[in-house]
């Protein structure tokens, strides 16, 4: 990779991770899926809506952690391997939780001063969750670590964060029209059925967006650490050793 943060090459070295490592991603893909699978397939109950979504949230910042280190295994010339990974990710699991759980907190609160505040946070925050696995650390250590990583760097990754936007309105747009004109209705909907519906269009569309968007914001880390810091991957990688 060169020595420059740059939209074409974070987008180029993350597709080619991504396409190069399909089955890895394909499991992330499916694990962040089940939650909401259930979701949609059981009783909207205000109980069972909360705790849905809490689990969602909490599987969607696992499967960040457990990319990283996929991620990091591609960078060095290793195959990734799902379980290694997951055990990465679990082993740092309730500091991952705490950033992820910070992060959202401060650009929720800055999101309702007039948006533009919450935009902010949220690209000084972008690479909180590597920092998290790979420096380790609390969570006030990944807040400032990303912090410091972003400045002069955040115009670029508002347009990568844009450019994920979309692409994930689009999966989202698509998997709501297929899953409303497949989804059984009536007394009788929900339960199986409702759920070998949704589960492998949630895998296929926002599942593989979820996976996507965390080899992005992977690979930007590591671009980060290599221009500002002059890190070479081997050093970053040898914390997992």
């Amino acid at each position: 990779m060169e020595n420059e943060f740059t939209i074409g090459q974070v987008f180029s070295k993350s597709f080619d991770i991504f396409t190069r490592n399909i089955v890895f991603m394909l499991i992330v893909s499916f694990l962040v899926s089940v939650p909401d699978a259930l979701m949609k397939a059981s009783p909207q109950s205000g109980v069972w809506i909360f705790f849905s979504f809490l689990a969602v949230f909490v599987m969607a910042f696992l499967a960040q952690g457990i990319v990283v280190f996929g991620v990091f295994q591609h960078l060095t010339g290793q195959q990734a391997v799902f379980s290694q990974s997951l055990n990465v990710a679990l082993a740092r699991f309730f500091p991952l939780l705490l950033v992820s759980i910070a992060s959202s907190f401060l650009a929720g609160i800055g999101f309702m001063l007039l948006v533009i505040p919450g935009v902010i946070v949220m690209l000084a925050l972008w690479v909180a969750v590597p920092v998290t696995i790979v420096e380790k650390g609390g969570v006030g250590f990944a807040l400032s670590r990303s912090n410091t990583l972003t400045q002069g760097y955040r115009g670029r990754i508002f347009a990568v964060v844009f450019l994920l936007g979309i692409l994930n309105w689009v999966l989202m747009g698509l998997e709501f029209f297929i899953t409303s004109s497949l989804m059984p209705t009536g007394p009788s909907a929900g339960g199986l059925s409702a759920i070998l519906i949704s589960l492998p269009l949630s895998t296929i569309l926002s599942g593989m967006a979820t996976a996507l968007n965390s080899v992005v914001v992977t690979v930007g880390y590591y671009t980060l650490r290599h221009e500002v810091e002059g890190v070479a991957v081997e050093d970053l990688a040898s914390v997992f050793e």
